[in-house]
C-alpha cells in the first residue's frame, strides 16, 4: 500500500537529500544516501529497529489492533500544505489518530448522517 500511495519514496535513483529513504532496509544497515553528519550506527539504527519490531507485531496481529485509525483511514497526508487543501476541496473527515506527524482522513460515504 505504502508503495501504491508514496511511490516517489521507493525511488532508488534518487537524487535528492532523502534518497535514503529508498534503502531502508529490514536488516538495517546504513542506507545508500545516509547525511554522513547524522550517526546511523548510535542514534539512528536502534530507531529503525524499533520501528520494524513496532511494525512485525502488527503484521503478527494480522491487523488486529486496537489503533485510534485501524480500518477507518482512507487517506492520509501532510496536514498542511498541498495534502490539506486537497483534503478540505474533497471534503474528506478528518480523524484523530492520535499523536502523529500525518493528518488521516475518512471519505464520507452514501448515508452518513451530517
Amino acid at each position: 500500500m505504502a508503495r501504491a500511495y508514496s511511490s516517489r519514496h521507493f525511488d532508488a535513483r534518487r537524487t535528492d537529500a532523502r534518497r535514503w529513504i529508498a534503502d531502508l532496509g529490514l536488516r538495517a544497515h546504513e542506507p545508500r544516501g545516509w547525511p554522513s553528519a547524522l550517526d546511523w550506527q548510535g542514534r539512528y539504527r536502534p530507531a529503525w529497529l524499533a520501528t520494524v519490531a513496532h511494525v512485525e507485531a502488527l503484521l503478527r496481529a494480522g491487523g488486529d489492533v486496537a489503533a485510534p485509525c485501524a480500518g477507518l483511514a482512507d487517506h492520509w497526508g501532510a496536514p498542511h500544505g498541498a495534502d490539506l487543501r486537497r483534503a478540505l476541496r474533497a471534503g474528506w473527515q478528518r480523524l484523530d489518530c492520535g499523536p502523529t506527524r500525518n493528518a488521516f482522513w475518512r471519505v464520507p460515504r452514501r448515508g452518513d448522517r451530517a
